[in-house]
C-alpha cells in the first residue's frame, strides 16, 4: 500500500509539473534607457543593456525582448548561440531605437578658433567657422589619430579635411619623375613619383604642415582605371612638388595603365574648408570641426568606436528587428555589426539600419554553414562594405544550398565622400539576393561566385562612379560557376568616366562561365551592357537593352590564354594562380586523384561527372574547348534579345548561337520619359511577362515607406540628359570632371522618405529657417525664423507680402497654422531660394497608457512638459519624462494634464483587461484582466467575421487562457463579455 501511495504521488508530481510546463508562459521582456538590469525586465520595470536582457532571458524562458524608445551606448558585443534559440530581439511598435558605438566627446569646451596661431593653420574660408577644443581622454587620443578614423555629428558622418573636397586631383603627367614602381617607400628613402597637379593648391600651407607632422595621405586611380591605391605624402615643395612614399603599383608616368592618374589628398588641416569637414592634430590633441550646424551643449559628437553589435554563433530560430545600428569601428576583418556565422538557422534580420560603420567590418554576415537565413527590409549607407551572402557549398559531387536570403534592402551613400566598396558579396550555393535598390556606390556593388544563386527584381543606377572597367552585377574567373539565375532585374544609367575603359550592367569577366542572364531590362546600362569576357556555356536571353554604347559583347581567348592554362597542368596543377583555369576548376570539382593523372590531352574527363549530369552546357564548354586546343565562347547563346538606340546591339566572338533578336520602337513601352519600361498591354508576341512593377523596394511591416519609383527615376533621368552612357569622343574635361561624375541620389532619395530618418531636407545652407507651430490649437502664436549663415543685406517675402529688409537674423511672429511661402534675396548676389513652410496647428494632449499588474505605464507623444499627473482626481506627482508610470487598479482614472491648460487632458480609465500574452502565438494565449471575475465568455472571430469559437471560460489568478492551436495562421479578434456595456475586443495575431 505504501508502494502504491509512493507512486501515485510521483504520478501527481509530475503531471503538475507538466500541467506547469505547457500552462505557463514566459514573460516578453523590456528594455528601456532609464532601465537596470537588476530589474525584472516588465514594461514598468525594465532592464538596461541587450546583454542583460539576454541573461534575463536565458533564466526566465522568455523569448521576446522589446526595446523601448532611445539611444543605447554600447561597447561590448551581445553574443548568442544555441542556449538563445527562439529568441527575438525588436524595437517597441514604431519607437525608435538606436544603438550607438560612438565615444562622446564633450560639446561644451569646443569654440571658436580665434588665437592666430592655430588660424594661420587653416584655410582662409575656414575663418570664423571652425570650432576647436584639446581631447584630454587618451582613448580618443587614440581612436582620431588613426588613419581611418572617422566621426559623426547629430547622426551626420563628417568628412576628415581633404582637397579636392569632392572627387579628385589630376596629376600633371609630363611632370611625374623618380619612381620606383611597386616599391615601398621609407621617410628616408621615399620610392613614389614626384608630380605637380593641374588644380592649384597653396604649396606653402601644405609644406608647413606637411613638415610639422606626417598625417597627410593620398588615395585614388594613380596607376591604372580600376584600382584605388592608398599612398602617403612624403613632401610638398614650395613650388608645389609632391612626392609620394611608396611607388604604385603600375607606374604613373608614360606607359601607365591609367588614361589619367586621379587622386585626392587628406588628413590635411589647411584644406578644412566647408562644413563638416574636420581634422584631428596630434601635436596638440586639438580637434577641429566646421559643423553643419552651430555646436552647442546638445550637439552629440562622437568618434566611430563600437564593436560588433550582436554575434549569432550555432544559434537557430533567432530575430533582431527594428532598430538602427550605429557608429562602430572597432573590429577585424570577418567581423560585422551583425555577424552570424557556425551552423546557425533561420535567423532573421529586419528593420534595420545599418550607418557609419567603418572599414574592414561589415554591416551584416551571413557565413559560409550558416542556412535558412534571410536579411529583410533593411537599410545600409556611408558603410564601406555593407554585406556577406554566403552560405551552401559544393563538392566533386554534391551541390548543398544556402537558402540565404537578402531582399527588399537598400544600399547607397549619403554623406561619404569616398567609401569604396559594395552592397553584397554572395558565394556558395543557392542564395538569393532580391529587390534591392542600389546606388550612389562605387567598385563593383553586387560580387557573386558559385552556383545555382538566384538575383533578380533589384534595381541599380549610378554606381561604379568614377571607375574604369567593371559592372553593376559582377562575376569572374570561375569557368564551372553555372546555375546562376540573373532575371527581372531593372539596370540604368552605368555612366562611363570619358577616356576610360567603359563599365557594364552585368559583367562575366575573365573565362568566367554559365551564366544564365535572362528578361532584364536596361537603360544607359553602360559600355558594354551585357559583357561576357571570354567565357562560354551563357544564356543571354529576352533581355531589353535600351540606349547602351555596344549591347551584348563577347569574344574569342587570345591562344595565350589556352597555352598558359595547359603549361600549369603540366608544371603546377594544383596552383591557386589566377591564370590556372583549369587546375583550379578540377580542385574543385575534379574526380578523386586527378592531380596525379591529368595531362594536358584528358584534363576534361577528370571532372566528375555529377557536374556534367547537373549542367550539360558545362560539358560542352569544356570537351569543345579540350578538343579545339581553345577558350572561346563555346556552347553560349544571344537570343530573342530587343534593342533600341545602342551604337551596336551584339558584338561576339565566333561560335555563340545568335537568334532571334531584334530593334524596337520606345512606344511598346508605358512611359519612357519616367523610366517606366513595362511593356503596354497587349504585348507584342516578341515581348515576355517581365514584371517590371515589381522591381525593387516594396513596402512591408519593416518599412515607414518606399521611395515613388516614378519620381526618383524621373530625376534621375533628367541629371543624365543629354549625356550617353559611353561616348569614346567626349574629351576628359579636368575642369568639370567632377561635377559630371558625382550626384548624390543617395541624398535624393532619403529626402522623398523622411521617415527614415536619414537626411533632413535643409537645401541651401546660406540660411537656416525655422517654423515653430501654435502652442495651442487656434492660439495663432506660431513663428517663422530666418538666420543668415554670414551676415549681409538680404530682402525676405512671405506669402507675397512686404518686403522686408535684414542683415542676418528675421522673426515673424502671431501666426496662424498654415502653409506659407519665404522667398529670401541676397542683394549682393541677387540669388534667390524660397522655401514651402508649415506652421503647424497647436495640438492637444496625445499619449499611450498601457495597464499592467495594478500599473498603468503612460508615454507622452505631444505635450508641453512637465506633467501633472492625477488618479481619481487627486494630483499624485509631477514630472517632466515623457515616459513614466503610475499605480492604479480596475475603475481608476487616470488623468495626465501638461504645463499648457489649451492641450487638454489625457484620461485612461482602467477597464478589465491588462494584457494578452503572448502576441503572435502559435496557438496557446492568455488575457489578464484586473477585474475581480470567476467566469467570462469569450468569442474568437476570424478576419472574415466567421465564429471561431465560443465559450465560458474560468478565471485563474486574475487570466483566462485559450488556444486556437487548430485554427490557420492569420489575424483574429478576441472579444470578451464582461458585462455593463460593449464586449471588449482584443486583435490576436496566429504564427
Amino acid at each position: 500500500m505504501n508502494i502504491e501511495k509512493e507512486i501515485r504521488s510521483r504520478f501527481l508530481l509530475l503531471l503538475f509539473m507538466f500541467c506547469v510546463s505547457i500552462g505557463v508562459t514566459a514573460q516578453d521582456l523590456y528594455v528601456a534607457t532609464n532601465g537596470n538590469d537588476s530589474n525584472d525586465g516588465s514594461i514598468n520595470n525594465p532592464l538596461a543593456t541587450l546583454i542583460g536582457a539576454r541573461d534575463k532571458a536565458r533564466s526566465t524562458g522568455a523569448k521576446n525582448i522589446f526595446i523601448r524608445g532611445g539611444r543605447y551606448y554600447f561597447d561590448t558585443t551581445c553574443e548568442l548561440g544555441s542556449q538563445d534559440n527562439g529568441v527575438s530581439f525588436s524595437g517597441f511598435q514604431d519607437e525608435k531605437v538606436i544603438f550607438d558605438g560612438s565615444k562622446f566627446i564633450n560639446p561644451e569646451q569646443f569654440q571658436i578658433v580665434t588665437e592666430d596661431n592655430l588660424l594661420a593653420k587653416l584655410h582662409n574660408n575656414a575663418k570664423g567657422k571652425v570650432f576647436s577644443r584639446v581631447i584630454t581622454d587618451t582613448e580618443l587620443q587614440t581612436l582620431l589619430d588613426q588613419p581611418s578614423a572617422q566621426i559623426s555629428i547629430n547622426d551626420k558622418m563628417g568628412t576628415v579635411a581633404r582637397f579636392p573636397n569632392i572627387g579628385f586631383a589630376h596629376m600633371n603627367r609630363s611632370t611625374v619623375t623618380g619612381e620606383s614602381i611597386a616599391e615601398s617607400g621609407t621617410e628616408s628613402a621615399p620610392k613614389g613619383p614626384e608630380f605637380q597637379l593641374r588644380e592649384t593648391i597653396d604649396a606653402s600651407k601644405w609644406g608647413v604642415e606637411l613638415g610639422r607632422l606626417k598625417k597627410m595621405k593620398t588615395r585614388g586611380y594613380i596607376s591604372a582605371d580600376w584600382l584605388k591605391e592608398d599612398n602617403i605624402v612624403h613632401s610638398v615643395s614650395a613650388s608645389g612638388s609632391i612626392k609620394l612614399r611608396n611607388g604604385s603599383r603600375y607606374g604613373t608616368g608614360a606607359g601607365s595603365p591609367a588614361e589619367v592618374s586621379r587622386l585626392f589628398f587628406y588628413h590635411l588641416l589647411c584644406e578644412l574648408d566647408e562644413p563638416g569637414e574636420w581634422y584631428y592634430d596630434p601635436t596638440d590633441s586639438r580637434l577641429y570641426i566646421w559643423p553643419i550646424e552651430t555646436i552647442n551643449n546638445n550637439t552629440s559628437i562622437g568618434v566611430w568606436a563600437g564593436p560588433q553589435c550582436f554575434e549569432i554563433n550555432d544559434g537557430q530560430d533567432i530575430e533582431i528587428k527594428k532598430m538602427t545600428i550605429q557608429n562602430i569601428g572597432s573590429g577585424n576583418n570577418g567581423q560585422g555589426a551583425i555577424n552570424v556565422k557556425g551552423t546557425s538557422q533561420n535567423i532573421l534580420v529586419a528593420g534595420i539600419t545599418f550607418r557609419f560603420i567603418a572599414a574592414p567590418l561589415t554591416s551584416v554576415n551571413f557565413w559560409h554553414d550558416v542556412r535558412n537565413s534571410k536579411v529583410q527590409s533593411c537599410d545600409f549607407y556611408d558603410v564601406p562594405n555593407n554585406s556577406r551572402l554566403y552560405g551552401g557549398k559544393i563538392t566533386p559531387t554534391s551541390v548543398e544550398y544556402g537558402n540565404n536570403v537578402i531582399e527588399n534592402c537598400h544600399f547607397t551613400q549619403v554623406y561619404s565622400k569616398d567609401f569604396y566598396g559594395k552592397a553584397c558579396g554572395i558565394t556558395g550555393a543557392g542564395n538569393i539576393f532580391r529587390n534591392n535598390l542600389i546606388h550612389n556606390m562605387n567598385g563593383q556593388p553586387v560580387t557573386h561566385t558559385g552556383v545555382d544563386h538566384i538575383i533578380e527584381l533589384n534595381e541599380a543606377f549610378n554606381v561604379g562612379i568614377e571607375e574604369g572597367d567593371g559592372g553593376a552585377f559582377y562575376t569572374g574567373n570561375a569557368m564551372w560557376s553555372f546555375g546562376n539565375k540573373i532575371r527581372h532585374n531593372f539596370v540604368h544609367h552605368i555612366m562611363s568616366v570619358p577616356k576610360l575603359l567603359g563599365r557594364a550592367s552585368f559583367f562575366s569577366d575573365d573565362l568566367d562561365a554559365g551564366e544564365e542572364v535572362y528578361e532584364n531590362v536596361t537603360y544607359k546600362g553602360g559600355w558594354e551592357v551585357l559583357k561576357m569576357n571570354k567565357g562560354g556555356g551563357h544564356s543571354v536571353v529576352r533581355n531589353v537593352v535600351l540606349e547602351g554604347y555596344r549591347g551584348i559583347r563577347n569574344g574569342d581567348a587570345s591562344t595565350s590564354f589556352y597555352t598558359t592554362a595547359m603549361n600549369y597542368l603540366s608544371t603546377n596543377p594544383t596552383s591557386n594562380d589566377k591564370s590556372n583555369y583549369i587546375g583550379r576548376m578540377l580542385k574543385e570539382i575534379g574526380v578523386t586523384g586527378w592531380e596525379s593523372t591529368v595531362t594536358t590531352d584528358n584534363w576534361s574527363d577528370l571532372i566528375n561527372d555529377f557536374w556534367y549530369q547537373r549542367y550539360p552546357k558545362l560539358k560542352s564548354l569544356l570537351e569543345t574547348s579540350n578538343n579545339n586546343n581553345s577558350f572561346k565562347p563555346y556552347a553560349s547563346n544571344y537570343e530573342d534579345n530587343m534593342f533600341y538606340g545602342n551604337s551596336r546591339n551584339i558584338l561576339g566572338g565566333s561560335v555563340e548561337t545568335v537568334s532571334g533578336n531584334q530593334d524596337v520602337s520606345l512606344a511598346i513601352f508605358e512611359n519612357p520619359s519616367t523610366l517606366n519600361l513595362k511593356f503596354k498591354e497587349p504585348r507584342p508576341s516578341y515581348a515576355p511577362n517581365i514584371p517590371f512593377d515589381n522591381i525593387g523596394l516594396y513596402l512591408d511591416a519593416y518599412r515607414c515607406a518606399v521611395p515613388d519609383k516614378n519620381e526618383y527615376r524621373q530625376k534621375v533621368k533628367q541629371r543624365f540628359d543629354g549625356q550617353p552612357a559611353h561616348d569614346n569622343s567626349v574629351a576628359y574635361d579636368f575642369n568639370t570632371i567632377n561635377d559630371r561624375l558625382y550626384y548624390n541620389s543617395g541624398a535624393e532619395i532619403y529626402k522623398s522618405v523622411p521617415c527614415s530618418g536619414a537626411i533632413e531636407e535643409t537645401g541651401d545652407d546660406s540660411y537656416t529657417v525655422k517654423a515653430t507651430g501654435e502652442t495651442c490649437l487656434d492660439k495663432a502664436n506660431g513663428q517663422i525664423k530666418i538666420q543668415a549663415r554670414d551676415a549681409g543685406s538680404y530682402i525676405a517675402n512671405l506669402d507675397g507680402g512686404a518686403d522686408i529688409n535684414f542683415t542676418s537674423e528675421w522673426l515673424i511672429e502671431n501666426l496662424s497654422a498654415g502653409t506659407y511661402e519665404l522667398c529670401i534675396t541676397n542683394t549682393t548676389s541677387s540669388i534667390t531660394q524660397c522655401y514651402g513652410l508649415d506652421v503647424e496647428a497647436g495640438t492637444s494632449v496625445t499619449g499611450k497608457a498601457i495597464t499592467d499588474s495594478g500599473k498603468v505605464a503612460v508615454n507622452i507623444t505631444e505635450g508641453t512638459a512637465p506633467f501633472d499627473v492625477y488618479v481619481n482626481n487627486e494630483m499624485v506627482f509631477q514630472t517632466s519624462s515623457t515616459s513614466f508610470s503610475v499605480n492604479a487598479g480596475y475603475g481608476d482614472v487616470v488623468e495626465v494634464k501638461t504645463s499648457e491648460a489649451c492641450e487638454g487632458v489625457l484620461s485612461k480609465t482602467i477597464d478589465g483587461i491588462v494584457s494578452v500574452s503572448p502576441n503572435p502565438t502559435k496557438g496557446e494565449f492568455a488575457i489578464a484582466l484586473s477585474m475581480p471575475l470567476k467566469n467570462v465568455t469569450v468569442s474568437v472571430y476570424n478576419v472574415f467575421s466567421q465564429l471561431v469559437s465560443s465559450k465560458a471560460y474560468p478565471v485563474n489568478n486574475g487570466q483566462v487562457s485559450l488556444d486556437i492551436n487548430g485554427a490557420p495562421a492569420g489575424i483574429y479578434f478576441a472579444a470578451i463579455e464582461m458585462g455593463g456595456g460593449k464586449p471588449k475586443v482584443l486583435k490576436i495575431i496566429k504564427k
